[in-house]
């Protein structure tokens, strides 16, 4: 998606600007806005310049006779003059093209463009520029109502560079909602995992990052493409330090949903803020996590009586835990848990690429008894304050040795060594084998609230095992044989996120 910023300029007293602006007061700035001259600097835009100047056309609403779009060709190379001829024949005498033989630079560019122009106020943008939603209305709002301001820019939402990297990391960690799946590596990890696009959005100002989306377009013929945040995660959505950043992002991110024709926008933020055109569904996943106790004493009795009971059972079974162990070690494991379940296995390339990127603060873990097979294995998360046992799987064998609690356990105690004070048990589905066992335990469960703009569909999806539309294929998918599942779980994963 193409950067959503512009910077608009009065070419006369503010004090004329306010009466164009506002002749009825501060209601009426959207239908008496004044005439707009929108210069365009071209440079080998060719793959851009439609969509810039559409989105002043046909959705932003600037109109032949009333405003003007000047293109200034600063020495094209390629084909844009053949696109912007296109745009000419089709939106008429609104398009007017200076064309320059060399490149002369954005200043030199912009005044002589601005020289032509003809109209009250002066809007700059680059080619590859898309306003969003009343960006222009805002833009003359704000100068109309500073008195001595002659030049605003809006707020930019833009996709995540190499070089914003940092800057978005600390934003994540520094915010009090910043989780471990708003992290800018993560755009690296699934795309290398799934093959998926991750169209990261930021909203800066001229001086910092003021939010953080973190997208997945998830194409997909089975179940319709999305993009989500964060896809293939169990949190994500929007991170911003104030309303206007929180909305530029939202506004951004249904855009650019239209313009990729996708079912929906979802956003896995567990709360947040209502957004108007978005609709909000709650009781479908519920959220775990509690304060872990320094004192182990303490810690243990906090464990409900029963689940207490199948601890000790473990610890009496002569179980090791593992650590540090190897991406090869933890996956046959997994993979034959999830396929046990109906589920199937991401590619094994994930959990290579999360260590890469996120170094020792991705653990993997396993259980067994001396000599034996790994029983129960576990990729677990460090960020802040928590631990966040992720990926989790265990066969049958683990049951009758309560391996799982032991896995668990132990991971609190670790947890603590390393300075983590909330174990975070993650995301499960209400009604689920999941939702219970984390009950047992002692967790409480907070509803968690996604927000979805449908696009395509007309209703929120609900792409879940529980669904009596996929039974039959959880059902078939637990009796593959192990060798078949696991070579088309990687397939099929990339199309659920």
């Amino acid at each position: 998606m193409a950067d959503a910023v512009a910077t608009m300029t009065a070419k006369q007293s503010t004090d004329e600007l306010d009466s164009l602006v506002h002749p009825n007061g501060e209601k009426a700035a959207i239908e008496f806005r004044p005439s707009i001259s929108a210069i365009i600097l071209s440079f080998n835009s060719a793959a851009h310049i439609k969509e810039c100047v559409d989105s002043l056309v046909i959705d932003r609403g600037l109109t032949s006779g009333k405003d003007e779009i000047i293109i200034f060709d600063n020495g094209l190379l390629d084909s844009s003059i053949d696109r912007i001829n296109e745009l000419k024949n089709r939106h008429g005498k609104i398009i007017e093209l200076i064309e320059s033989h060399t490149n002369v630079g954005t200043t030199v560019s912009r005044n002589r463009a601005i020289n032509a122009s003809l109209k009250e106020l002066a809007l700059f943008l680059d080619a590859d520029v898309i306003l969003l939603p009343n960006a222009i209305d805002r833009l003359c709002h704000t100068l109309s109502r500073e008195p001595r301001c002659g030049l605003v820019a809006p707020m930019k939402v833009a996709p995540l560079g190499e070089a914003d990297e940092p800057a978005w990391d600390e934003f994540v960690r520094v915010h009090d909602r910043g989780t471990f799946f708003h992290r800018c590596g993560w755009h690296r990890v699934l795309a290398r995992a799934y093959g998926q696009a991750t169209p990261f959005l930021l909203a800066r100002t001229s001086r910092d990052i003021r939010g953080v989306l973190p997208l997945v377009y998830r194409r997909s013929r089975l179940f319709g493409d999305a993009l989500i945040s964060t896809g293939f995660c169990v949190q994500g959505g929007i991170l911003a330090a104030d309303a206007e950043a929180h909305a530029a992002l939202a506004e951004a991110a249904a855009e650019l949903g239209r313009r990729l024709n996708v079912a929906y926008v979802e956003l896995r933020d567990g709360g947040g803020i209502d957004l108007p055109g978005w609709t909000t569904r709650e009781g479908v996943y519920a959220g775990f996590a509690r304060a872990l106790s320094e004192d182990e004493t303490t810690s243990f009795k906090a464990i409900p009586r029963k689940k207490r009971a199948d601890l000790r059972k473990a610890l009496a079974s002569g179980l090791a835990v593992e650590t540090g162990v190897t991406p090869a070690a933890f996956w046959p494991v997994y993979a034959e848990s999830l396929r046990n379940l109906g589920t199937p296995v991401f590619p094994k390339r994930l959990i290579d690429g999360l260590i890469h990127e996120f170094g020792d603060e991705v653990e993997v873990s396993l259980i067994r008894k001396a000599g034996s097979i790994p029983l129960a294995a576990l990729v677990s998360f460090y960020f802040k304050d928590r631990v966040l046992p992720y990926y989790g799987g265990a066969i049958p064998a683990a049951r009758s040795v309560h391996a799982y609690d032991l896995l668990y356990w132990s991971l609190m105690r670790r947890a603590v060594a390393r300075g983590a004070r909330v174990f975070d048990f993650g995301r499960s589905k209400v009604g689920t084998g999941a939702y219970d066992y984390k009950r047992f335990w002692g967790f409480e469960a907070t509803p968690l609230r996604y927000r979805y703009r449908l696009i395509k569909r007309r209703s929120v999806p609900d792409v879940n095992p529980l669904n009596p539309r996929y039974r039959l294929m959880v059902e078939a998918w637990r009796r593959l044989p192990l060798p078949v599942a696991n070579r088309l779980g990687p397939w099929l994963a990339r199309h659920l996120a």
